[in-house]
């Protein structure tokens, strides 16, 4: 993979990254219960998630912790820590940041470089989007809006622990910048302390087989 995460985050930012398809081993009581009752394969996700979670934090000094899922199946992490995990099929990330550093969120998405279904583009993209992709070369509209789609995941894991909000996906709207690798997404819509026009600024990469968005909001970033 040519991805490099360290491009994505800054310097502040914790990731540790592998295989989801392995056997891991290692989860937490606490953890064990929300995956006793899943596939094989979803298992596998969630331990492998919730190890590099561990991984991610021992480099910031933090001690191992359980980062079981709320009722809400988002992850719950320790006192004074913000994560997110991502995993596609042979890939699985998780990110982490202090408070005391001053950071309030984080999100990180990956997919895999495949366009997005057709039936899907109008149901993850508005107006502008579907304009900006009408004026792409045609060969790259499906991969680009799969990585809009990726954009508002990673924008959606960010808002959510500040907002306790299920946004639709058209609530917020994405704007991408390829030669800069970066893109913008902005609430169409009032969501918990954010309002509508507040925008989350974050930044991919793109190689032959993934798609990786990620993002981190500090206090004061919210445009």
């Amino acid at each position: 993979m040519d991805i490099r995460l360290d491009q994505i985050f800054g310097r502040d930012v914790r990731f540790a990254q592998g295989d989801p398809r392995l056997d891991w081993r290692g989860l937490l009581p606490g953890e064990e219960a929300s995956a006793a009752k899943v596939t094989e394969k979803r298992r596998r996700e969630f331990a492998a998630g919730r190890i590099l979670s561990r991984r991610a934090m021992s480099e910031l000094g933090i001690a191992a912790a359980a980062v079981p899922a709320g009722a809400d199946r988002a992850p719950v992490w320790p006192e004074g820590v913000a994560g997110s995990i991502s995993h596609c099929e042979d890939w699985c990330i998780a990110a982490v940041v202090r408070f005391a550093d001053g950071y309030l969120s984080i999100g990180v998405d990956i997919e895999p470089a495949l366009s997005l279904d057709d039936d899907l583009v109008e149901e993850i993209c508005g107006g502008d989007e579907l304009a900006w992709l009408a004026m792409q070369p045609a060969p790259n509209r499906g991969m680009l809006a799969r990585t809009i789609f990726s954009a508002k995941e990673c924008a959606y894991k960010c808002q959510y622990p500040l907002s306790r909000t299920l946004l639709d996906y058209h609530a917020m709207s994405v704007s991408i910048d390829l030669a800069a690798s970066t893109f913008t997404a902005r609430f169409e819509v009032d969501a918990g302390p954010f309002r509508a026009g507040d925008r989350l600024d974050g930044r991919m990469s793109l190689d032959r087989d993934h798609i990786v968005t990620g993002m981190t909001l500090k206090k004061g970033m919210l445009q």
